[in-house]
């Protein structure tokens, strides 16, 4: 307790400044609160939209760690208007590797330099 209140004494509060432009990227895992893709409970097309829709608002640029998963996030992206920078994780195995990033540019179509979307390598 003591450290606590020593640690309180030296650090105290404050406030950050109000921010009121754009962030300029955000990363985002589709996951909602009950959702539990050991049991196939995976967010639905609309509730990741929505997010995009949300978030849009604060950001033009989401980045995800992995689109092998979701397939459609590409999509659903540009359809809110926003950039995305697909993550894919790097397995032990280049065939494994390879497999995810192939899933991953799958639904999009090669990146024309002003479309803002781009692909990425992600080590886990």
């Amino acid at each position: 307790m003591l450290n606590f209140v020593v640690w309180d004494k030296i650090n105290p509060v404050v406030d950050a400044p109000p921010f009121y432009s754009k962030i300029s990227g955000l990363a985002y895992n589709s996951a909602q609160r009950w959702d539990n893709p050991l049991e196939g409970k995976d967010a639905d097309d609309a509730s990741i939209l929505k997010d995009f829709e949300i978030l849009s608002q604060f950001t033009t640029r989401i980045r995800t760690y992995t689109s092998a998963d979701r397939p459609q996030i590409p999509a659903l992206v540009e359809k809110a208007g926003l950039h995305l920078t697909a993550g894919v994780w790097v397995s032990r195995t280049r065939s494994a590797t390879r497999r995810k990033s192939t899933r991953s540019r799958r639904p999009c179509r090669k990146p024309a330099p002003s479309s803002g979307s781009s692909w990425v390598t992600n080590g886990c």
